[in-house]
């Protein structure tokens, strides 16, 4: 009897084996989310790039602005900008 030929796997069977596609989405959301996060403490004015020109940068944020990532009371921002607009007039 002659031996039956055993089928080998190229390289894309190999790579997207179906048990690791979940590993892969989980690891690869989990990159964007970080780049994504990382990218908005960057740009947000919580972050110093330049302390010779901007000493002090919470100075410039105005008075009830949201500089939080997840606001549970928005209400408290929209009170916070209508008192400061009364004690402004």
């Amino acid at each position: 009897m002659a031996a039956r030929a055993i089928p080998r796997k190229t390289g894309f069977q190999v790579w997207y084996e179906p048990a690791a596609i979940p590993i892969y989405a989980v690891v690869g959301i989990a990159c964007a989310g970080a780049g994504w996060y990382l990218t908005r403490l960057a740009r947000s004015d919580d972050i110093v790039w330049d302390r010779h020109n901007n000493p002090e940068p919470w100075r410039k944020i105005p008075p009830g602005t949201n500089t939080k990532l997840y606001a549970i009371n928005k209400d408290f921002f929209e009170q916070s900008k209508a008192k400061a607009k009364e004690l402004q007039a």
